[in-house]
């Protein structure tokens, strides 16, 4: 049996990762995970992540770096420099699988996160200040990648999460924090980050000291 960590509190919390699988939103931390079906739900109890998706008996995770459903409905969990491939709760035969099998450098640690922006139906992968297109259908990142985040005007570095949502709008995840983005302008929407607990999850809003 895992050892589980402390329940986390998800309106006291940074979030490992954020995605959006089968319409539902998934929100990670440490070895838990809670699924909303309409954005500002209200907030029900974490699953730990073993009772969902099979991962390997022999591998302990200590949290997920990133997840995004691909074009086959596949759900990818990317966790240091490997990356799983689920189909429904159970692990594709051959994964996990090196990032480097991806074309991504030998030397890349992690990805941090990862999405199907909705502005293009393209597949995104970032890592620090670096991002990626990857080729669903070549299994590749495109030959003219990596490039630098900052062509995402306003969203910085070292993001958390990314999401192309069911209203339509792409955000951008960061500890805490989120970011509208505007997909035609390739700016944000508001240059002040907002609050995900407050904005997501209905949580209180808590009283100055």
């Amino acid at each position: 049996m895992t050892q589980l960590d402390p329940e986390p509190d998800i309106c006291n919390t940074d979030y490992d990762t954020l995605a959006l699988i089968d319409g539902e939103l998934f929100v990670f931390k440490n070895k838990y995970v809670w699924k909303f079906k309409n954005q500002m739900s209200n907030i029900n109890n974490p699953f730990h992540i073993y009772d969902i998706w099979r991962f390997p008996v022999n591998e302990t995770l200590s949290n997920i770096n990133a997840v995004y459903q691909n074009k086959e409905k596949k759900t990818i969990f990317f966790v240091g420099n490997k990356y799983y491939s689920f189909d429904g709760s159970y692990l594709e035969e051959g994964y996990p699988k090196l990032l480097s099998n991806l074309g991504l450098p030998n030397e890349l640690e992690r990805i941090d996160a990862a999405f199907i922006w909705g502005h293009n139906n393209s597949t995104y992968l970032y890592s620090g200040v670096l991002y990626w297109v990857f080729n669903e259908d070549e299994k590749k990142v495109e030959i003219y990648y990596p490039r630098d985040m900052t062509e995402w005007a306003g969203i910085g570095y070292h993001i958390k999460a990314a999401l192309a949502y069911k209203n339509g709008k792409t955000y951008f995840f960061k500890n805490n924090y989120f970011y509208e983005f505007n997909d035609k302008r390739m700016q944000v929407a508001h240059l002040r980050p907002k609050k995900t607990a407050l904005r997501w999850f209905k949580c209180p809003k808590r009283s100055p000291h």
